[in-house]
């Protein structure tokens, strides 16, 4: 959660400063080798952040953060066996992506998560979209991204070999979780943009 929201911080400026593509390189380097979900956190922002990061030569100030955290991941897997997720995958992997109740059962989880211990975020989202409907602006686009990154997860849950409900209940508020302090982040900057500079550029 504290590199995903690094990355976060970082790649607002990273614009003015070549050194802070590198910067934002290495947390999102580091997400990927601290956990195996940081792989697909870190190629989302990059697709969202491509522009940014890569383009006008800055791409080797990407490689240059990324290299180092890159690295010792691929130390760490030389000598690690197989994930069980990924080695679970085969011919029942399509059964499992047209399964409607996989996905109502994770639904159902997400739900509750959100409800319990989230609905202030839930409420202030709801504001600020409304804020941007009155005001005739887009969010920015990082809600889309986080958004997305939950859609990753939902899908490892759809495809996961493991028993479902057990995987759920030991994973999914965790899971969830790593996104709060971006999402916390986001909403806050997107609302100072909105409500208090109203000929601000939208927080991207």
């Amino acid at each position: 959660a504290f590199l995903f929201l690094s990355a976060f911080v970082c790649v607002r400026y990273a614009h003015t400063d070549n050194r802070l593509v590198a910067i934002t390189a290495a947390f999102l380097g580091c997400c990927i080798w601290m956990k195996n979900e940081g792989m697909m956190l870190a190629i989302i922002f990059l697709l969202f952040y491509a522009r940014t990061l890569l383009a006008g030569g800055r791409y080797k100030w990407f490689l240059a953060g990324i290299s180092l955290p890159l690295l010792a991941w691929a130390v760490l897997k030389a000598g690690a066996p197989a994930n069980d997720l990924v080695k679970g995958q085969g011919s029942v992997s399509l059964a499992r992506l047209t399964d409607v109740h996989r996905y109502q059962l994770i639904g159902k989880y997400f739900y509750s998560i959100i409800t319990t211990g989230l609905m202030p975020l839930v409420v202030a989202t709801a504001v600020y979209l409304l804020f941007c409907y009155q005001m005739r602006r887009w969010p920015g686009k990082n809600l889309l991204l986080l958004l997305m990154c939950v859609v990753g997860f939902t899908m490892v849950y759809v495809l996961t070999p493991l028993d479902l409900e057990w995987h759920l209940g030991t994973s999914a508020d965790r899971i969830l979780f790593q996104l709060v302090p971006a999402y916390i982040y986001v909403m806050a900057a997107n609302y100072c943009n909105v409500s208090l500079v109203s000929n601000a550029q939208p927080f991207e």
